[in-house]
């Protein structure tokens, strides 16, 4: 599994890079604008998460899949020019996938999980790819750090890992 990821990362064009891996009939681009392909691939992604620890789920879910607002180049109903490869609108669509896993999430802070019977669970970890102050003055907990890098870890392998046999366009799209 290494190898092909190793293999992703050093290719210049990535969503002609995925077609070919996958054997996609189009590339990311254009399978995003299919909405069977797309909800297909949501619902790989939901019975992937179950699963999944909550912690894991709130803090790589969202920022993985939720990020631009936009799926392909839909935007709610209106089709932009720039494709994103978000296969979730935002935080709100994000936490009702989760919630399709058995979550029961009702808001995601940037400190807490918060149930809808009104349990708090305090965040362990965010994913975040900022460069912060702990970064540059020694205070970074690195054996923390990589413990949240093997939890990124597991929940990436489970959605690769899950992708064997799924139809080509769900492969490309996750």
């Amino acid at each position: 599994m290494p190898e092909f990821l190793e293999d992703i990362r050093s290719q210049i064009d990535f969503n002609e890079t995925i077609k070919q891996f996958t054997g996609a009939e189009a590339p990311i681009a254009e399978l995003n604008d299919n909405k069977a392909y797309v909800a297909e691939t949501q619902q790989y992604l939901i019975d992937q998460l179950k699963g999944v620890d909550i912690q894991s789920a709130v803090a790589f879910f969202p920022s993985t899949f939720a990020n631009s607002g936009k799926i392909g180049r839909d935007r709610k109903g209106v089709m932009t020019k720039v494709s994103r490869a978000d296969l979730f609108y935002n935080q709100t669509h994000a936490i009702t996938a989760l919630n399709e896993a058995g979550f029961n999430i009702d808001k995601i802070t940037k400190k807490d999980i918060i149930l809808k019977d009104g349990t708090v669970i305090p965040r362990e970890f965010t994913a975040n790819a900022k460069v912060e102050q702990k970064h540059l003055d020694g205070t970074l907990d690195v054996n923390k750090e990589i413990e949240i890098a093997g939890k990124a870890w597991d929940f990436t392998m489970k959605l690769i890992e899950g992708l064997k046999g799924q139809p080509s366009y769900v492969q490309a799209l996750t």
